[in-house]
């Protein structure tokens, strides 16, 4: 039996760095999607945590309107 030769030995490392080359770039494919998925999230977190802080400010509004109420003795006019 013949040892291999330096071409067989290139071809098949060539062989097996093209396969692992198709792996990463399949990898690098979903960690994009992934990456994409994680931030449409994020800005929807950002548009609901705009709404509570909208809605927030206005229920600070409501307790000094019935604290000052209260502090007069009735509704404000």
């Amino acid at each position: 039996m013949m040892p291999p030769s330096k071409e067989d030995i290139l071809e098949e490392e060539i062989a097996r760095t093209t396969e692992l080359m198709e792996q990463a770039s399949k990898v690098i494919v979903k960690q994009t999607e992934t990456i994409q998925a994680i931030s449409e999230t994020l800005k929807e977190i950002g548009r609901v945590l705009e709404v509570l802080n909208e809605k927030t400010k206005a229920m600070e509004h409501r307790i000094q309107y019935l604290e000052a109420s209260n502090a007069y003795g009735g509704p404000l006019q």
